[in-house]
């Protein structure tokens, strides 16, 4: 192959920029619009950081030029309100809860003493007062499920709505009485930042025998997912009340 065409071929390869209406383009291939690189999102895992970094006016955020997204329970955005010339809306601050943190494991079986410790340590424990018409029923399934009994003592009868199981007797503990379990029952697991009130939803509570006739207990989710709404509600509410000139969408 002559030389002459072989220059020719490299240089139809060789990278050319055009510059078309103040924007820069690549030539090499189809044109190409070359953007700038964008900053790396601040991010934080509080609430109270993200309105901290606000209020400090991290890399120029105002409520004029920039708003706050709720994305999630778990995740929000501070970003501007209009895209920049090449299309580009950049998250300035990223606000997500730790993952890694203990949770539940709904919507499957897990064994006694796992879900004890599960429902000690993974749900809000509410005290409401008396004469509040709220209630949750935390202390009920942890008791039904502490008082079950344990290998072939335990018997469960399902009629497909509501469950009777094995439990000890509250007046002879060595004695065992026949238990109809609540079909649903209302608990406010954390999923979501803690800085709000953890929304309370319905759970089915089933119970089963697991391996060696030892009881295995199961909380699936029974809302729909309405509790997300409820959460991403209860994140905006937060923020409106702390940042009060910024708009706030959810």
């Amino acid at each position: 192959m002559e030389a002459a065409v072989i220059d020719k071929i490299v240089g139809l390869t060789r990278p050319t920029r055009e510059v078309i209406d103040g924007k820069v383009y690549s030539t090499i291939g189809a044109l190409t619009l070359i953007k700038p690189p964008v900053a790396e999102s601040i991010q934080v895992y509080t609430l109270t950081g993200l309105k901290d970094l606000i209020e400090a006016s991290a890399e120029g955020v105002d409520p004029a030029q920039h708003l706050i997204h709720v994305i999630s329970p778990t995740s929000v955005y501070v970003h501007s309100k209009a895209s920049n010339d090449y299309s580009q809306r950049p998250v300035i601050i990223y606000g997500e809860i730790l993952t890694g943190d203990r949770s539940y494991p709904f919507n499957k079986f897990v064994e006694q003493e796992s879900a004890i410790i599960g429902l000690r340590s993974c749900f809000v424990k509410n005290d409401y007062p008396e004469d509040d018409t709220r209630h949750d029923d935390l202390d009920y399934v942890i008791k039904t499920i502490t008082n079950l009994q344990i290998q072939d003592k335990l018997q469960v009868e399902d009629n497909g709505i509501a469950q009777n199981v094995t439990a000890k007797s509250e007046v002879a503990p060595a004695m065992t009485v026949l238990t109809n379990l609540k079909p649903r029952v209302k608990l406010a697991p954390y999923r979501t930042f803690r800085e709000v009130e953890q929304p309370t939803s319905e759970f089915v509570l089933r119970v089963q025998k697991g391996q060696k006739g030892m009881p295995e207990v199961g909380l699936f989710e029974a809302d729909g997912g309405a509790w997300k709404m409820d959460a991403i509600h209860n994140v905006r509410d937060w923020l409106k009340a702390q940042l009060k000139d910024w708009t706030i969408v959810a």
